[in-house]
């Protein structure tokens, strides 16, 4: 596992490489994270889900977008359209880094958002996870903004708290302003030829994630929509020390993983860097 920050020096990203454990499949994977509060909450099941993703014989990377995390910037800076720059160059950079010639990314919760724009308006990928994705900015907005409230009540914080933050970090205008236009279930492309979505929420987020899954059904050419029950890892309770780490979900993403890469084994792989 290698630290380390790439980027131009103005925009230098914080990034974590778990090198492939076996050698010669040339596979990378970029995960992309939640944002905020969930961030923190992920953090933990991110790390274990790249060291099992290296001990398949993939090279990870998984980084922090501009202005969150240890990279450089405020977090007023964040912006959905900077974290899709920030993608496209944590891919940009696993594949000249690791000399990968087949990339895969794993989009979780705001990362799943980030990822299908990436992959619809600039990145080519064989193989895209998304993991609870957020799909529709304003049900996004409309369930952290209560979650929040719930918190403040609970914590009796309200005098402290600014009127543009979740959970203690910051919601700038700009971030409001393109989650209330996103709604990926009216995406024109497919973002990968081989899609995993993941989730099983029975509220408004749920049926967000389905109307997405039946438009990702349509355009790929292979689409698996794995209900599986979400373990809470985006909600920890007050006073709950560690973040969860959601294993059946884990198994899931390594079992499509493991028979993705023997699909792969069998076939020339392409170049990522001559994609079209």
């Amino acid at each position: 596992m290698r630290p380390y920050f790439f980027g131009p020096p103005e925009r230098q990203l914080f990034a974590v490489h778990h090198p492939a454990q076996i050698a010669g499949r040339r596979h990378g994977a970029v995960i992309c994270y939640p944002w905020g509060h969930e961030y923190v909450n992920s953090l933990r099941g991110c790390r274990q889900l790249a060291a099992r993703l290296a001990r398949l014989g993939m090279d990870v990377l998984r980084f922090d977008y501009y202005g969150t995390g240890d990279s450089a910037g405020q977090g007023e800076d964040a912006s959905l359209s900077t974290c899709v720059e920030d993608v496209v160059r944590a891919t940009e950079e696993l594949v000249s880094s690791c000399g990968v010639r087949t990339v895969s990314m794993i989009g979780v919760r705001w990362g799943g958002c980030v990822a299908s724009l990436a992959a619809t308006l600039q990145v080519e990928l064989e193989n895209l996870v998304l993991w609870e994705p957020v799909v529709a900015g304003r049900t996004y907005l409309g369930e952290s903004r209560a979650r929040h409230a719930a918190f403040l009540a609970s914590e009796r914080q309200a005098a402290y708290s600014g009127p543009h933050e979740i959970m203690g970090f910051p919601l700038p205008p700009t971030l409001v302003a393109e989650l209330e236009a996103t709604d990926l279930s009216s995406i024109g492309r497919s973002p990968a030829p081989h899609v995993l979505l993941l989730g099983d929420e029975q509220d408004e987020t749920g049926r967000a994630q389905r109307a997405f899954g039946a438009r990702l059904a349509a355009l790929c050419d292979d689409f698996d929509h794995r209900r599986l029950p979400g373990q809470g890892i985006w909600i920890r309770e007050v006073g709950q020390e560690r973040a969860l780490v959601p294993t059946s979900i884990l198994d899931a993403i390594l079992e499509w993983f493991t028979s993705r890469l023997a699909a792969g084994d069998q076939s020339a792989p392409h170049a990522a860097s001559n994609r079209t």
